[in-house]
């Protein structure tokens, strides 16, 4: 069981993205040994593992007791852009630098970073080692896919053990040939010219040079005098070998064998199948043969930008110990290479694969392929009631292993706000909110975010109700109560209050009505005696004048009528001042 878990380990170590995607950097010096008080230069190198990269930055320390820095440069580095000048401090013993580049960015194995001139102090073993680094993915996001730094040591010795060179006795050096066309001959190069240089000792007398196919192929072309640098035009397919040695006055010396791996010829019979993956990615299964340099790599494109590149092997140096770039779970088994691509958008997608040989020719194809819907998640526990105050908590089903997903949580009469959760090897994901500060419907859902530009549709939305405590909620009550009771009895009061001004007022204006009934009562009586008199008196006229004469027809028809309207009106007067008096109004 034990064995098992191991190689279950082991595997997914391997096997992870994170390997797989790793980048190196290292520092590699020009020497190995050196005298107190000598010069020496160290050169900082960042290999990919086929990642496209734009930025790297780095602190590297020496004993500042052995050595010091003279100075730094970026002369022939991959990056143009510096964030910061590249900067050293001899009392710190530190040097810092962060440059970058724009997009495509680099890829390579050796990238030059950074050249720093150093010069030793004293006696003892230097140990240089990298501090704080950091090398970041092209992919939008800035990812640092650095993997492992490897530092460097130099030995410093007293000048007194490193002898002074001595002359030149007998026969000359080999030649060291170089090339700024082709600088590393176990490289393939896709040109056909190409200049090598040497330098030539002041002995020299006489090159002899030949280009061959074998190694052990003696010079046979003289050049006297010497010549210092040969141009190699229409180079044919194919491993050759210049071969070159240098006279002196004592004879020919030993020969230099400078190998030449010509390759333009692109890779032949590329096949492309896709398909599409339980996790809804585009698979790629690529052939490819070359028959000089050997397949490099093989490069996916989609709208003319690159979007995957997934190299054939891994390199057996010491300078990278991986190279596979924007893929999962990649196998390569002698021609064929499978990778999967990063999550592209829904619908009908134009791929174009690019096969590369070691010499950087290529071949293309184009293969279409229809790309899924991205799924959406789902969320499957969740309260439906909190308190104020309390953090939501989500449990959900996520399409897919490892998937970000995008919460959204929206309060009542608040802007919605999202959180990144990943699921795990179960595709669950778990989510705990902030606390919930409002009352009222919370409403939640989710999506799932497989880069910037690939996203599902949204979740179902579930509602969650936030509300006080219950002792929160029973003082709110109490308070509302109370108010309700305040008002009800300030209401009842003020009605209270306006009945007893109403019947006050209502009294006042009894009185004051009694007080003018009586008041017109008597004003009535008095007007009515005088008219009573008046009348009386006009009626004793008439009767003494019906003792001296007979009264006319018109004058005892007057007498009559007056005499009945007296009675009456008294009688009407009487009846209707007794009536106004009973009424309670008047009590």
């Amino acid at each position: 069981m034990k064995k098992l878990l191991t190689i279950l380990m082991v595997f997914g170590f391997v096997f992870s993205p994170s390997f797989l995607n790793a980048a190196d950097m290292y520092l590699i010096l020009d020497k190995n040994q050196v005298a107190e008080q000598g010069i020496f230069s160290g050169t900082v190198y960042v290999s990919t593992g086929g990642l496209p990269i734009n930025n790297a930055e780095s602190t590297i320390h020496f004993p500042a007791d052995l050595l010091s820095v003279d100075s730094v440069s970026t002369l022939g580095s991959i990056f143009n852009i510096w964030v910061e000048q590249p900067s050293f401090s001899n009392i710190a013993g530190t040097i810092y630098f962060n440059g970058g580049l724009p997009t495509p960015g680099y890829s390579g194995q050796s990238g030059n970073t950074l050249r720093i001139n150093f010069r030793a102090k004293k006696q003892g073993v230097a140990d240089l080692s990298f501090g704080s680094s950091a090398v970041r993915a092209n992919d939008g996001s800035g990812t640092n896919v650095l993997s492992q730094t490897r530092g460097s040591s130099i030995s410093i010795a007293p000048v007194a053990v490193i002898p002074p060179p001595l002359i030149q006795i007998g026969l000359p050096k080999a030649p060291v040939i170089t090339s700024e066309d082709m600088p590393i001959q176990n490289d393939w190069y896709n040109k056909i010219n190409g200049r090598f240089f040497w330098d030539l000792p002041t002995d020299v007398t006489a090159v002899q040079l030949i280009l061959s196919s074998s190694s052990d192929t003696d010079p046979s072309i003289t050049y006297d005098p010497p010549i210092k640098n040969k141009t190699l035009a229409d180079l044919a397919d194919g491993v050759v070998y210049l071969n070159a040695r240098f006279k002196n006055a004592n004879g020919w010396g030993k020969i230099t064998s400078r190998k030449i791996q010509i390759d333009t010829t692109e890779p032949e019979g590329l096949s492309v199948n896709t398909r599409v993956t339980e996790d809804d990615l585009v698979s790629i299964e690529a052939t490819a043969k070359d028959a000089l340099s050997g397949i490099k790599s093989y490069v996916v494109y989609v709208g003319g930008k690159k979007i995957a590149e997934q190299m054939v092997d891994a390199m057996s140096d010491d300078i990278a110990s991986a190279t596979v770039s924007r893929a999962i779970n990649n196998i390569t088994t002698n021609d064929k290479t499978k990778f999967n691509l990063v999550p592209l958008k829904e619908g009908q997608t134009k791929l174009a694969v690019r096969v590369y040989d070691k010499a950087g020719n290529y071949s293309e194809t184009d293969v279409s392929v229809n790309v899924p819907e991205t799924k959406a998640p789902k969320i499957t526990h969740y309260p439906e009631y909190i308190n104020i105050g309390s953090k939501i908590e989500i449990r959900g089903k996520s399409p897919y292993v490892g998937a970000d997903i995008n919460v959204w949580i929206k309060e009542e009469g608040k802007e919605a706000k999202s959180y990144l959760v990943k699921s795990d090897e179960d595709k669950v994901f778990l989510f705990t909110s902030d606390s919930i500060e409002t009352s009222g419907t919370v409403s939640v859902w989710a999506e799932t975010v497989r880069s910037e530009d690939v996203r599902s549709e949204e979740s179902e939305k579930v509602y969650i109700s936030a509300k006080e405590t219950n002792f929160v909620w029973l003082g709110s009550r109490i308070i509302q109560i109370v108010s309700i009771v305040i008002t009800i009895l300030v209401l009842l009061f003020g009605l209270l209050a306006l009945i007893y001004l109403g019947i006050r007022k209502l009294n006042i204006l009894k009185r004051n009505l009694r007080r003018d009934l009586i008041h017109t009562e008597q004003e009535v009586h008095r007007v009515f005696e005088i008219l009573k008199g008046d009348t009386k008196r006009h009626l004793k006229m008439l009767e003494r004048a019906s003792t001296k004469r007979k009264l006319t027809k018109e004058e005892s028809k007057i007498f009559a009528e007056l005499s009945e309207d007296l009675d009456e009106t008294e009688k009407y007067l009487a009846e209707k001042i007794e009536n106004i008096e009973k009424q309670d109004l008047l009590k």
